[in-house]
C-alpha cells in the first residue's frame, strides 16, 4: 500500500491523465469534475500519513540536519506567504498548489532518501511506464481518425512531455533492467520486445503532438541515458544490439506506417522545426512565449536586486500581462522575478551542488540511476513551461539527492 501511494504521488498527473485516456474519458478541469482535486488530496494525505507515521512511531532512520532543513521548507513558504500578502487569486492558488504537489514531494523524497526506499518502489516504475504507454497508444486512433490531439484531457505540449517521459522510462528499462528490482514479468524477452516496439509509437505521438518541449526532453534523455550506459567500452559492446534493434525497428516502421498518419506527422514535424529559419531562431513562432519572456525581462529590469516575492510575483505579473497562467515559462526568469539576481545566484549554487551530489549517488547504488529519467522531466519542463513552485518531481529529486547518505543507505540495505 505504501509503495503504491508513494509512486502515485510522484507521478500523479502522468498516471491520472493516462488512466483517463485508457477509460475513454477527458478531464477538462475542476469546473466540470472534482475528481482530480479529491484524488490529489487523498494521495497527499496518505503519503504524509506514511511518512510521519513511520518516522514518529517506528523511528525508521535518524533525523539529520539535511532532513530538518527540507522538512522546514513548507514552513518557510508559509512565512513568505504571510509576509507577501495580500495576493491576488493566482498568487493564492500557487501557494495552495505548492502544498498539494511540492511540499508533499519534499517530505516523501526526504523520507525515501533517509530510508533507502527507492529500492522498494523501483518495481513500480515499469507499471508507471505501462500505464502512460497504454494511455498514449490507446489515443492514437482518435488522433488519426478524428484529428483530435487529446490524451485524457492533455493536449499538444502536455502530451509530448508525457510521451517523452514514457520513452525515457522505456529506454532506461531496456538498458538498465538488471540494475534494479523488477517484477518477473518485466524481465521477460516478450516485455523487452513490447517495450522496443512501443517506443516507436511513443516517438510518433511526440511528433503528432508537435510539442517542442517534449521533443527536447526526448533528445536530452536519450543522449544522457546512452552516455550513462556506454561510459565504458565493455558496456557498449554488450548492449549495442539493443540500440541496433531500435534503429532497425524505427527504420522499418517508416515504410509500414499507414497513410492516415502521414498528414499528422507532416504537420507535427513542420511545427517542431518552425523555431528555426535561415536567420536563426524565430521567436515569433513560440506560442506567445516571446511576449511572456519580454514582459518577464522588463519586470526584472525594474527590480533586479530583490525581485517581487516568492508568491507575490505572480500577482504582479498579472498587472503586466493578462494571462490565465501568469508565470514566465522559464525557471531562470522565475528566479529573477521572485528574488532578483541574488536569488538566482542562490539557486544556481544549490543546483550545482545538486549536480555534484547526483554524480556521487549514481556511483554508490545502481538503483539510483532511476533518478536520471525522473529528474530530466522536471528539469527540461521548467526551461520551457510550468513553474518550479508546483512541480513535485523537481522537489522530490532535490530532497532525495541532498538527503541521501551512502553510508546510511548501505547499512539499511
Amino acid at each position: 500500500m505504501r509503495n503504491f501511494i508513494f509512486i502515485t504521488l510522484l507521478f500523479f498527473p502522468e498516471v491520472f491523465f493516462s488512466l483517463a485516456a485508457i477509460f475513454g474519458r477527458d478531464y477538462s478541469g475542476a469546473e466540470h469534475s472534482d475528481i482530480y482535486i479529491y484524488s490529489t488530496v487523498a494521495t497527499v494525505l496518505l503519503s504524509l500519513f506514511f511518512v510521519f507515521g513511520e518516522s514518529t512511531y517506528k523511528k525508521v532512520a535518524p533525523i539529520s540536519r539535511a532532513n530538518i532543513l527540507f522538512y522546514s521548507i513548507p514552513f518557510l513558504a508559509i512565512v513568505f506567504y504571510l509576509i507577501e500578502s495580500p495576493l491576488n487569486a493566482n498568487g493564492k492558488q500557487f501557494f495552495r498548489l505548492f502544498f498539494a504537489f511540492s511540499a508533499s514531494s519534499i517530505y516523501v523524497g526526504t523520507y525515501m532518501a533517509a530510508n533507502n526506499y527507492l529500492i522498494k518502489i523501483a518495481k513500480w516504475i515499469d507499471v508507471v511506464f505501462i500505464v502512460i504507454m497504454v494511455g498514449l497508444i490507446s489515443s492514437l486512433p482518435r488522433m488519426v481518425n478524428l484529428n483530435e490531439i487529446v490524451v485524457g484531457g492533455l493536449i499538444y505540449q502536455q502530451i509530448s512531455y508525457n510521451a517523452a517521459f514514457a520513452f525515457s522510462l522505456g529506454l532506461y528499462s531496456l538498458l538498465f533492467g538488471n540494475s534494479y528490482q523488477r517484477y518477473k514479468l518485466f524481465k521477460s524477452r516478450f516485455y523487452k520486445i513490447m517495450t522496443s516496439v512501443s517506443l516507436f509509437f511513443i516517438v510518433l505521438i511526440i511528433i503528432i503532438s508537435a510539442g517542442r518541449g517534449g521533443s527536447v526532453l526526448l533528445i536530452t534523455s536519450t543522449i544522457v541515458i546512452l552516455l550513462y550506459r556506454f561510459k565504458n567500452i565493455i558496456g557498449f559492446k554488450k548492449n549495442i544490439r539493443i540500440i541496433t534493434s531500435l534503429v532497425i525497428l524505427f527504420y522499418i516502421f517508416q515504410f509500414i506506417l499507414p497513410q492516415e498518419f502521414i498528414p499528422l506527422t507532416k504537420i507535427g514535424t513542420e511545427r517542431l522545426i518552425s523555431y528555426f529559419s535561415f536567420g536563426g531562431i524565430d521567436m515569433n513562432d513560440t506560442s506567445g512565449r516571446n511576449i511572456v519572456y519580454s514582459v518577464a525581462w522588463k519586470m526584472f529590469i525594474e527590480q533586479p536586486i530583490f525581485g517581487y516575492g516568492i508568491f507575490k510575483y505572480v500577482s504582479t505579473f498579472n498587472l503586466y500581462i493578462d494571462d490565465v497562467i501568469p508565470y514566465p515559462h522559464n525557471i531562470i526568469l522565475e528566479f529573477l522575478l521572485q528574488g532578483g539576481i541574488f536569488y538566482l545566484i542562490f539557486w544556481l549554487l544549490i543546483l550545482w551542488k545538486y549536480f555534484l551530489k547526483f554524480k556521487i549517488i549514481l556511483k554508490h547504488n545502481s538503483t539510483n540511476g532511476l533518478l536520471i529519467p525522473i529528474s530530466l522531466l522536471p528539469i527540461t519542463l521548467l526551461l520551457f513551461s510550468g513553474t518550479y513552485l508546483t512541480t513535485g518531481l523537481f522537489w522530490f529529486s532535490l530532497s532525495y539527492v541532498f538527503n541521501y547518505k551512502p553510508s546510511l543507505a548501505l547499512r539499511l540495505s
